[in-house]
């Protein structure tokens, strides 16, 4: 025979608690492996505003050159997170005008020019100091859906994993 209590559908407050820890417990691992990930750190001044693009999986990244303390030229990538809004990717690209200066902290990444030669880039993991302040993920189940992003995404906001 079957025992038919055991079959019980959640309730629209456990699908919102268990969605809030779901999104807790992504960030948590983004922080980690962004903190694994970050070998070296770099001060670059931008010369250029940055812009974003996304990849073929269609995540998105945000791109932006810059120089370094010797006056080297330093190309950089960011790669944003899932739980990322559009939104607040847009604010991290409004803070990175042209002449800001950051300290970057990741690793280089060597890759083939079509020349044959060896250039590096800069896969970002923190920017400082461009975070904003992020409030508190909505609960799930209070919908901000306005066509900009996912609506599973809605809501949610980069904590202050990504500062540091």
């Amino acid at each position: 025979m079957f025992d038919f209590s055991k079959l019980t559908i959640p309730t629209p407050e456990e699908r919102a608690a268990a969605e809030l820890d779901r999104v807790n417990a992504a960030i948590a691992e983004d922080r980690r492996r962004r903190r694994e990930r970050s070998r070296s750190s770099v001060e670059v001044t931008l010369i250029e505003d940055a812009y974003s693009r996304f990849t073929a999986s269609s995540s998105p990244i945000i791109n932006f050159h810059g120089l370094d303390a010797q006056q080297r030229r330093v190309s950089v990538t960011w790669f944003a997170p899932d739980f990322a809004e559009r939104e607040t990717i847009d604010k991290i690209i409004d803070h990175l005008a042209a002449n800001t200066t950051v300290t970057l902290k990741s690793y280089w990444k060597p890759h083939q020019r079509l020349s044959g030669e060896t250039a590096f880039t800069f896969i970002a993991q923190f920017i400082e100091p461009v975070f904003p302040k992020c409030r508190r993920p909505r609960q799930p189940h209070q919908p901000r859906f306005r066509g900009r992003s996912h609506p599973r995404l809605v809501g949610l906001r980069i904590q202050a994993c990504l500062s540091g």
